[in-house]
């Protein structure tokens, strides 16, 4: 008898280099702690259409580790500028995603107010930081608006 045994070896793409990430201003780091933990997306825009969280639909939870920003648990982004001192604050998030490319970076602007954040970026081709919180009108630029979802006391 005889057995002929195949082997198949799956080869896994290297991870592509990660983005030179530079340090962030004392005043940077305190906006980014102040980013800190889940929120959960209540409503969006996107080419002039707008979007709200209903009864029945699935969740998207944002959420801030350190530097690092998850969808759904899922890393997404990273914090690689914060300039607080501009109206409104910008934030730069390098894409952690390989369909987009990992060292894609989208120029944003953002608010906190209270526990309410809105953040609206750019994911075009070209750099293009969006200047108001306005409705977007093209595809290209994304605005939301989640709320802090408390911590867990048990935790």
């Amino acid at each position: 008898m005889f057995v002929t045994v195949v082997a198949v070896v799956l080869l896994a793409p290297a991870e592509p280099p990660k983005a030179e990430v530079k340090e962030l201003s004392a005043a940077a780091k305190k906006e980014v702690d102040k980013l800190q933990g889940k929120w959960k997306l209540v409503k969006g825009s996107r080419a002039g259409k707008e979007y709200e969280h209903t009864e029945g639909t699935p969740e998207l939870i944002v959420e801030f580790k350190g530097r690092t920003w998850l969808l759904n648990g899922v890393e997404k982004a990273e914090i690689v500028a914060l300039d607080p001192s501009s109206d409104p604050k910008c934030l730069d998030l390098k894409s952690l995603e390989q369909p987009r490319g990992a060292n894609t970076v989208d120029e944003g602007i953002f608010k906190l107010d209270g526990d309410t954040l809105t953040i609206c970026w750019y994911q075009g081709a070209d750099k293009n930081r969006p200047t108001s919180f306005d409705i977007p009108k093209d595809k290209d630029t994304i605005l939301g608006v989640p709320k802090r979802v408390p911590a867990d006391p048990k935790k």
